[in-house]
């Protein structure tokens, strides 16, 4: 089990490379520790925006929570951004394998970012988490596309499902940053 210390100075490491080694498409913010045992958890948000793929240009924001007994467990992962996609469901919750599959040994807190930017890129249809997918669906790559599109551009999916506009800016607004504040805190 890693002490704090150790696993900050991964988290420092990460901070300064997370860029180059995701070819700019990913990003850490907002480092929230505390010492005190009531909050053991260690918390940031990585911003992903990627650069193929159906979500390209869009930008998405998850809390990762690392627990005081990594590696041995691995780090949650939640989606804050509200996301048309069929391995986050509507609460966030993310379905992916290096979860279930997580190996002290092996894995550390890159991979994790590393499978977020993967599952933007690679979504699978066949086994939707998300209720707003059905598996039989999965062979209709057109709409899902379409619906990708207007769900970044703030519109209305399925005639139910409304969006906020999510397609990156050059400009950061001050809303975006409370609400990822407010994650931190929660």
């Amino acid at each position: 089990m890693k002490s704090h210390g150790k696993v900050l100075k991964e988290l420092h490491h990460l901070y300064g490379e997370i860029k180059d080694l995701t070819e700019g498409q990913c990003r850490m913010s907002d480092l929230d520790f505390d010492e005190e045992i009531t909050t053991p958890d260690i918390r940031f948000i990585v911003s992903v925006i990627p650069d193929s793929g159906p979500y390209k240009s869009g930008k998405f924001d998850f809390l990762v929570k690392v627990p005081p007994r990594y590696p041995i467990s691995a780090p949650s992962i939640k989606c804050v951004t509200h996301i048309y996609h069929p391995n986050i469901d509507d609460c966030g919750e993310i379905c992916l394998s290096l979860f279930d599959d997580w190996c002290a040994d092996f894995n550390c807190i890159m991979h994790c970012v590393y499978g977020l930017l993967y599952l933007l890129k690679n979504p699978n249809l066949e086994d939707p988490l998300s209720p707003y997918f059905c598996p039989e669906d999965a062979e209709d790559m057109d709409t899902f596309y379409k619906n990708v599109r207007t769900s970044l551009e703030g519109g209305v999916v399925d005639g139910f499902i409304k969006f906020k506009r999510n397609i990156v800016t050059t400009d950061s607004s001050k809303k975006e940053n409370k609400a990822l504040e407010q994650c931190l805190k929660s």
